[in-house]
């Protein structure tokens, strides 16, 4: 088979270029976000004050766990929160580092991050909320590289593979507490995949990972089973309409009809991986870790699939008014798979 050269590579798939290219737009848009965001808003400034304490469980009093007022209080430990433009820099590094996770997915997979840039890297709401010094971007950049963690392990499910998705996943738990209905998601995928391939140590590996997760949120437990009790004021009760209109208010940029423009997508995803799944193209003689061009949609659709059940299931177990913002970290896991699960016409020429 004739080599062909990187460059040449490039030129035969314009979708590198276009996602370089939205790429340097969402950098753009983040540093201009930066110089117009003006002071810091109410639930900003209690953060930072909470960040300021010195105990731990005074830190863990707030909406998320301790990963982003740790975060906060390094940050001004450093000397780098000296102001609002200085602490409003650190939601930018963190805002930049989604459209980072996007690309180190599509390292893993070799595919352009397009969908998932020109979706939610250009997406002026995801950059507002994700770059605004609370934890929902940082949730949504951890949630993207847990993706990135799992299909990477999936390429060659070795215990240092496995290490770094169990970081990637415990530090994700640590950012939100709804990223556990995520991380959850990823996993789901990932045991298909490996179900598939009947490869049962690799889904054991995972199975001691996501543990690790669901083991760093112990010390909240007394948080998250009174939330029936300390929140029965606020709980009001899932309505649907109300969550989907939050959800259309991120997805729904620049125009309301952008929604659909997700939905048809999700669903193609959603049927190119049970295509996939129920292929026949797998070799009863293969190994059971080795790689079918069917891994990659059945992983992207089985995750998407178990990501919109589940944190419609979490919506409707936590009963509590939803916010736009609350839907940044599901939003990037589904265009991190539609990255991961889509065709694209000029890779399927090379």
């Amino acid at each position: 088979m004739k080599r062909v050269a990187p460059i040449n590579l490039i030129l035969r798939q314009p979708e590198w270029i276009l996602a370089a290219a939205a790429s340097l737009a969402a950098v753009w848009l983040h540093f201009y976000f930066l110089g117009h965001a003006g002071a810091l808003w109410r639930d900003e400034v209690n953060l930072v004050n909470l960040a300021s304490r010195h105990s731990l469980s005074e830190m863990s009093k707030d909406s998320f766990p301790l990963l982003m007022p740790l975060l906060v209080s390094g940050w001004t430990t450093a000397g780098l929160g000296q102001s609002d433009l200085s602490l409003r820099l650190l939601g930018t590094l963190i805002g930049l580092g989604i459209p980072a996770a996007f690309w180190l997915a599509a390292w893993s997979s070799r595919r352009p991050p397009l969908f998932s840039l020109a979706l939610f890297g250009l997406n002026l709401p995801a950059i507002i909320y994700g770059d605004s010094l609370r934890a929902y971007g940082l949730g949504s950049l951890l949630v993207v590289l847990t993706a990135a963690a799992a299909w990477n392990f999936l390429r060659n499910p070795s215990w240092s593979r496995a290490g770094v998705f169990a970081l990637a996943a415990v530090l994700s738990a640590q950012a939100l507490y709804q990223n556990a209905v995520l991380i959850a998601a990823v996993c789901l995928g990932a045991w298909t995949v490996c179900g598939r391939r009947g490869d049962f140590r690799a889904a054991g590996k995972l199975l001691l990972a996501a543990l690790l997760a669901a083991a760093s949120l112990l010390p909240y437990w007394k948080t998250i089973s009174g939330l029936s009790a300390s929140a029965v004021s606020e709980r009001t009760g899932f309505a649907p309409a109300v969550a989907f209109g939050n959800f259309s208010a991120v997805i729904g940029f620049p125009k309301p009809a952008c929604a659909f423009v997700w939905e048809f997508l999700a669903l193609d995803a959603l049927a190119f991986g049970g295509a996939a799944l129920f292929a026949r193209t797998k070799q009863s003689t293969a190994a059971a870790d080795e790689m079918s061009p069917d891994d990659l949609p059945v992983f992207a659709g089985a995750t998407l699939l178990a990501a919109l059940v589940g944190f419609t299931g979490f919506l409707w177990f936590a009963a509590l008014p939803t916010q736009p913002w609350y839907f940044l970290p599901p939003a990037a896991l589904t265009a991190v798979c539609l990255d991961l699960g889509l065709p694209l016409p000029s890779l399927n020429r090379l």
